[in-house]
Order: C-alpha cells, then sequence, then structure tokens
C-alpha cells in the first residue's frame, strides 16, 4: 500500500466526522461509515496475501475508523459546560485574555476560563465606543474580570447567511459573554502572548506610517492578521474576483519568512538542524501573534513535520504530509474541519501537489534550451506558474460554491497575475516593519549620543533608511493598486452567481474532478479509454509519418490521419534516422524537426490542460446554476423587528417584498445579498413595498445605493 499513513488518517477523520454529524445529519454519518467499511475491505483484499492476514487487515484498518469515532464522542462529552456551574443569570467571572481581532466595528476577545486543570475558551465582544481609549483598551495575556450573561452562539437563521455558531465551534469555541462591566487587571498571565501582542502593534504603525489607509489596511491584514482598517468594499472586490485567499497568512507568508530566516543563519555559519529548530520557534512566536488562523497551524505544521524529516535524513510527501498536520488538527478540535478557511487551505495545497505531478507529466526536465540562458528561469517560472495556478482554481471552485455562491470565471488569470507578484508585496511589507524597527533603534541610540556630540551620525543612517524604504514602499503600493485596478476593469459578467451546492454535491464534484485526473496523469489507463472509444465510434485510416489531422467522413464519423507520437522519438530512433539519411544537412534538419515538434507538443500539452481545469470549472458552474433554478417558492428572511421576503416563481423570475430592520444594522449586506444568492438569483425583476418605513426599506435602500454587493 503506498502511503499507508494517508491512508490511515483518512479512515480516522472519517469515524470522526461520523459521530460528529450523528446528531444533525444521520444520513451523512451512515455514508462515511458505509464508506469506511468499504475502504478497509478493499485495501485489505488488495494488500493481504492470505485470508487470515486479510480478515486481521481489515480489522486493524476498521479500527484505525472506530477510534476517530471513540476520539469524537470523547472530545464532546468531555467538553466543558461553563454555564451548568453558573447559577445565577448575570455573573462575575476571572479570565485570561488569550487573543484579540480588531475588526472594523470593534474588538473581539477571546477569553479563557480556568477552573484546576481544565480550561474553555469563551468569546467577547466590545463595541468601537467601548474600546476607543488605547490606553484602556484590554492586551492579550493580562486577567480580565468581566460582568455579564454567557449565552451560546446564535447560528444562522437565513440562507446563505455566515454561521457564527460553526465558525467560532471550529475555533473551539462554544459560548459568549454579554459584558455589562469589565476590569482590567495589571497583573500579567503571559508575558509571551503580551509582548507579542505590543509587536504586532508596532508593527502595524509602522506600515501605517510608511503606507496609504487602503494599502495600509490590506498590509496589515495580509502580513499581520489586522483586520480592522481593511475597509469592506476592497474585501467583497477581492472575494468576488476570487483573490481573496491572498489575505490570508499562510503557506507563502511561512515559506518566505523561514527561507530568510535560514538564510541569515546560514551567514552566522549555524549548523543546518540548529538553524531548523531556531527557525521553528520564530515562525511558531509568528504564528501565535498573528492570531494562529488554520491556514496558519497548517503551515507551521507542515513546516515543522517537513524540517523534521529532513533532520532524520528522510525526504518529506506531501500528502502524508498533509496527512499528518490534519490528523494533529482534528485530534486538537474535530470542529476544525467544518472551518472555510481550513479546508480552503488543504484544497489549494492539494492543487499545488497536483499541479507538481501535471508538470512533471508534462514538461519533466525540460531545459527551455529554444529560450535564450537569461531568459530560461523566466519561461520556467511562467509554465510553473501556469500549471499550478490553474490546478489551484479547480480544487477551489467547488469550495468557492459551497461558500460564497458565485464563482469568478477569470479567476484563472487573474490568479496568475495575482500569485506572480504577491511575493513581492509580501517581502516589501516584512522590509518595512523591520526597517522600522532600525530606524526606532537609531532614534533611541541618536538621543543617548547627543551629550557626546555624535547624534548626527544615526540622524544620517536615520534618513538614509527612510529614504531606500521608499522602493519597497513603492513597490507595494504599485502592485496593490494594479490588483484593484484590474479587479475593478473585469467585465460583470465574468461573476456567475451560481447558487448553493450541498455537502454531498460538492464531494461528488470532487470525485469527478479525480477521476478526470487520474485518467489524465495515467498515460495507460488514458490509452486503454482512448482505444475503447477509437474502436467503438472511429474507423482507421493510414497516415503520414509527421503529419496528422482530423475531418469529416461522409457518414458523419470522425475520421483520424495517425501519426508518429513525437514524444517518445528516443536517442535510439534519431541515430536511426541519421543512418537512413544520405545528405547531413538532411540529418540536421530532421533532427531540429524533431525537438521542435517535442517543444511544440509540450506547449500545446500545457494549454489543453488549462482548459480541461477552464471546462470543468464552467461545468461545475453551469450545473450548479441549472440546480439552483430548478427552484421555486417564497422564502421569508429573519431580519429581528422588521420585513422581509423573497419570491421566485416558476417562470424564473426573482422578487423582493420589503426588506428592512429596526434593530439590525447592514441589513442587506447580511441577510438579504447571502439569501439572493444562495438561491442562485442574479438578478432582480420587481421590488414591492407594503410602506417606507426603515424596517421595510433599510436593507432594499443599502442594495441599491451598494450593487457591488
Amino acid at each position: 500500500m503506498r502511503r499507508p499513513l494517508l491512508w490511515a488518517v483518512t479512515l480516522f477523520v472519517m469515524g470522526e466526522v461520523a459521530a460528529r454529524v450523528m446528531g444533525s445529519h444521520p444520513a451523512y454519518s451512515i455514508a462515511l461509515a458505509v464508506t469506511s467499511i468499504i475502504l478497509c475491505a478493499i485495501f485489505s483484499n488488495r494488500n493481504a496475501l492470505t485470508k487470515s492476514n486479510n480478515l486481521l487487515l481489515f480489522l486493524l484498518l476498521f479500527s484505525i475508523s472506530a477510534s476517530g469515532a471513540v476520539w469524537s464522542y470523547g472530545y464532546y462529552s468531555g467538553k466543558n459546560d461553563i454555564r451548568a456551574e453558573l447559577e445565577p443569570d448575570i455573573v462575575r467571572m476571572y479570565f485570561i485574555i488569550s487573543g484579540m481581532d480588531n475588526t472594523a466595528s470593534g474588538v473581539r476577545l477571546t477569553l479563557k476560563y480556568k477552573k484546576g486543570m481544565r480550561s474553555e475558551p469563551i468569546t467577547m465582544y466590545l463595541k468601537s465606543d467601548e474600546s476607543s481609549d488605547e490606553i484602556a483598551a484590554p492586551e492579550p495575556g493580562r486577567y480580565i474580570t468581566v460582568t455579564g450573561r454567557i449565552e451560546e452562539i446564535e447560528g444562522a437563521t437565513n440562507p446563505g447567511q455566515m454561521d457564527l455558531q460553526e465558525y467560532y465551534l471550529s475555533r473551539g469555541i462554544k459560548f459568549q459573554i454579554k459584558a455589562d462591566h469589565y476590569e482590567v487587571s495589571e497583573k500579567v498571565a503571559n508575558p509571551v502572548t503580551l509582548y507579542l501582542w505590543r509587536f504586532r502593534k508596532k508593527a502595524a504603525g509602522y506600515i501605517a506610517q510608511y503606507f496609504a489607509d487602503e494599502e495600509a489596511g490590506i498590509l496589515k491584514n495580509m502580513i499581520l492578521g489586522d483586520k480592522s482598517r481593511m475597509s469592506p468594499e476592497t474585501r467583497i472586490l477581492y472575494q468576488r474576483n476570487g483573490i481573496a485567499h491572498i489575505l490570508a497568512i499562510s503557506g507563502l507568508h511561512i515559506m518566505l519568512l523561514a527561507s530568510f530566516i535560514e538564510w541569515l543563519l546560514s551567514k552566522m555559519y549555524v549548523k543546518k538542524n540548529a538553524a531548523s529548530a531556531i527557525t521553528i520557534f520564530f515562525m511558531l512566536l509568528y504564528g501565535v501573534m498573528t492570531g494562529m488562523s488554520h491556514a496558519t497551524m497548517r503551515a507551521l505544521l507542515m513546516l515543522i513535520i517537513g524540517r523534521s524529516a529532513f533532520a532524520v535524513k528522510r525526504t518529506p510527501d506531501t500528502p502524508t504530509t498533509m496527512a499528518e498536520a490534519l490528523l494533529i488538527m482534528m485530534m486538537i478540535n474535530p470542529d476544525c474541519l467544518f472551518s472555510t478557511g481550513l479546508l480552503m487551505s488543504f484544497a489549494a495545497l492539494s492543487g499545488v501537489w497536483v499541479g507538481s505531478l501535471v508538470y512533471e507529466r508534462i514538461l519533466g526536465n525540460e531545459r527551455f534550451k529554444s529560450f535564450p540562458e537569461k531568459l530560461r528561469p523566466l519561461a520556467k517560472t511562467f509554465c510553473t506558474s501556469v500549471i499550478l495556478t490553474s490546478s489551484i482554481s479547480l480544487m477551489l471552485s467547488p469550495l468557492l460554491l459551497l461558500s460564497n455562491y458565485e464563482i469568478p470565471l477569470l479567476s484563472m488569470l487573474l490568479n496568475l497575475v495575482v500569485t506572480t507578484l504577491l511575493s513581492f508585496v509580501i517581502g516589501c511589507g516584512f522590509i518595512v516593519i523591520v526597517m522600522g524597527f532600525v530606524v526606532d533603534i537609531l532614534g533611541v541610540l541618536g538621543l543617548s549620543l547627543v551629550e557626546y556630540g555624535a547624534s548626527g551620525v544615526t540622524d544620517f543612517g536615520r534618513m538614509l533608511i527612510e529614504s531606500a524604504l521608499r522602493l519597497p514602499v513603492t513597490l507595494a503600493t504599485w502592485i496593490l493598486r494594479l490588483y484593484r485596478l484590474i479587479c475593478e476593469k473585469l467585465p460583470s459578467f465574468s461573476i456567475i452567481i451560481t447558487g448553493h451546492l450541498e455537502v454531498w454535491q460538492v464531494v461528488l464534484v470532487y470525485l469527478i474532478i479525480a477521476l478526470v485526473l487520474l485518467i489524465y496523469l495515467d498515460e495507460r489507463l488514458r490509452r486503454r479509454i482512448y482505444e475503447e472509444l477509437k474502436r467503438r465510434t472511429m474507423r482507421k485510416v493510414k497516415g503520414t509519418m509527421f503529419g496528422g489531422r482530423w475531418y469529416w467522413g461522409r457518414m458523419g464519423d470522425w475520421k483520424e490521419k495517425r501519426s508518429i507520437n513525437v514524444r517518445n522519438i528516443n536517442e535510439r530512433k534519431k541515430e536511426e534516422i541519421l543512418r537512413g539519411s544520405k545528405n547531413a544537412g538532411k540529418k540536421e534538419e530532421k533532427i531540429r524537426d524533431i525537438e521542435r515538434r517535442k517543444r511544440r507538443d509540450k506547449s500545446q500539452r500545457v494549454l489543453r490542460y488549462m482548459l480541461l481545469c477552464a471546462t470543468l470549472i464552467i461545468c461545475m458552474a453551469g450545473a450548479t446554476k441549472l440546480y439552483n433554478l430548478a427552484f421555486s417558492g417564497v422564502i421569508f428572511l429573519d431580519v429581528g423587528q422588521g420585513d422581509g421576503s423573497i419570491i421566485r416563481s416558476s417562470t424564473g423570475r426573482n422578487y423582493i417584498i420589503d426588506c428592512g430592520s429596526s434593530d439590525r444594522e447592514e441589513i442587506g449586506r447580511y441577510t438579504l445579498v447571502p439569501a439572493l444568492k444562495y438561491y442562485g438569483m442574479g438578478t432582480v425583476d420587481a421590488v414591492m413595498l407594503s410602506h417606507t418605513d426603515s424596517d421595510h426599506v433599510s436593507g432594499l435602500i443599502e442594495l441599491i445605493e451598494n450593487r457591488d454587493l
């Protein structure tokens, strides 16, 4: 069995998910259990030598799947319910601030409630007017006393609405506290968290100092995980055009920073294993500082596993490393599998792995000798980017349909530009942060040298560094503005509002993608399928040696003029051609012709792979659109104090009857638009109003004023 750990983790995860969804989705649970048994039977039949070994192997594999279910059951049965320990509605509790997320409208704190050896996270939200004073604002790593009411986090009540309950469960948080009053202690509970938070705040200040507000907000989100200063319009623009993944701190950030640290340590003559350990330590600090999202945790775990493999002189395998990282994350919190960020992170990495296989299959050890020597690395990078971008877009498309209910058809081409320039943006951001600290250090040294009359040296150094910073600042600003310009200039028809997919449909789509890629990558299987199709539908005709084309026969069937596959011409064939030729000039000409045909064939195969990925994406979008067009009915929206409903007629027309609320903000953005997209309603044919009070029209006004939603 190849990659046994990968399949063992797959069975474990299937058992864990089956136990998790037993109460809410029993059909999915039964399907997962049956699939696990079938996989166990297949693996045992293929790998056991005798019937007794067959049974033992089956029981071993089934026990792995069952252990996942037992682990999930133990996790949820042992989960603390802090409300059961508290009788009054209003409580006063002592917490540790473990995390803090700045948002556009306030601050979201992650608190830890500890009792003995037990601890459970809980979340608390503070509006911007409550935390506007930076001196009194809470800092992670301190103790806080909160008086308030503990409640369960409310889930989604409308179609397409973000499910906050699932989101916080994926982070291990089950409850929230509505605070009436809080007091932050001067006592420090975790100094590492506190000083990392202060370092992040200082780094955010450097970005805000050297960049304009719009670009500073994007870079803070992209490098530090600070979402407070990024405009919602920019986030929606990136999301609708399929490039929102660049805002997440993931593998590219970890790779760039880890490579820089390892390069710096190599210049200091630090041994390789020691450099790997130091790099892992600093990357863990970076993960904690940025909030340790699921994508960041996945990248850090894979970095640790990969460096550990090199330390014991083993070569890490990408699928096995992914499985090990997923196993660790699932054992920490089984609910993390329901995080869209985690799924997209693993899907993108799967696309990278598939792209590497396709590159090896198409180009192999191609050296691009037809290009000038200085342009060969650029040509190789371009071909690699084309294949990887196509693969990543293909693997992410089903999840975009599941979560965003729309798909940008031009995202493949757009990501080709975005991902190529993204490394420069991140690198420039890190350079500005590092140089900002250097400037501050020189300023402190200058103050200490004033009495000696030598402060001019440090002042000159500060001026020199600030002048040098203009280059990375200008470069990053231009690239980010280019991103925005391209997104705004793309035609509106390039974004198709498809509607939603069910989970089982997404699984089916991935199975179809896997089957198509398997046929594409397995040449022998592809040839068998091709020969069978040709035997049934085509007639053979004789052809020339190097020519060949398709044309219609009289009866409407396809005829093929066969030609020699120039990819399989080896050195022995070249020698035969040389021996059979009389003219030396013709010999060289024939060899050049063979090499030219090989290069042209490889280019055509790259283009065919792009077309294959684009065709699959378009087919997914079309099938999803047709599936949602079949729906007709009335949807009543939960808008709080107000009214709102959507109607789709049997003829496919879409109508809105009122939509407003007097106790909820931005009802159009967070309720009406997601519901329209959920059912694939890209246009509204008519709007009907009962009257013009705000609790009936506020969402409609927001929709009209912000059509980019």
